[in-house]
């Protein structure tokens, strides 16, 4: 890493190649889907922890997605993944909150990234079709996910860890 780390948001995650019914799902397509999202989420966790544990303390915010507390249809990969790092970063945030280290997570719904932009130019209907089935009826934007993570990775969130933090439009609470 290059130095002592106070502060850190974990963005690593990718969506499936493939979005298919679970029987479907190949053992190399699984294993490419929960190495990226929730191994190398561990990985980070693991390094991160060791260096704030040097210096004292720290912050770390995992994203994970509303898919690991609604699930999909069709995403099942994805879905088992997202959730591991929920619970990932609840066993982190118990074991290292005396450490004085906090671990908490964002649940990001369906945002305008440049992958979505490139899924919704697919499909002319994806995007009305999504921000349809969002109670707020819009997609949300990165600076609006951005926001929660700045705040949960701050002093201004001292006494918060453990936290599912979702930025959904209100999906979750559906």
């Amino acid at each position: 890493f290059g130095g002592p780390i106070s502060g850190a948001i974990n963005a690593a995650g990718i969506y499936p190649l493939h979005v298919s019914p679970l029987h479907t799902i190949t053992v190399a397509d699984w294993g490419r889907c929960s190495n990226i999202n929730l191994k190398a989420m561990f990985l980070l966790l693991k390094h991160q922890i060791a260096s704030m544990l040097e210096t004292g303390g720290g912050s770390i915010v995992a994203v994970a997605s509303v898919a690991a507390e609604i699930g999909q249809e069709h995403d099942a990969d994805y879905c088992a993944a997202k959730a591991g790092v929920l619970g990932l970063m609840r066993a982190a945030a118990i074991e290292y909150a005396k450490h004085n280290i906090r671990v908490n997570a964002i649940l990001p719904g369906c945002t305008r990234t440049p992958m979505t932009t490139r899924s919704f130019a697919t499909d002319p209907h994806l995007e009305s079709y999504a921000a349809g089935i969002i109670p707020m009826k819009r997609i949300g934007e990165a600076d609006e996910v951005a926001a929660g993570m700045v705040w949960l990775v701050s002093d201004s969130a001292s006494y918060t860890t453990g936290v599912a933090l979702p930025i959904d439009g209100g999906i979750v609470a559906g």
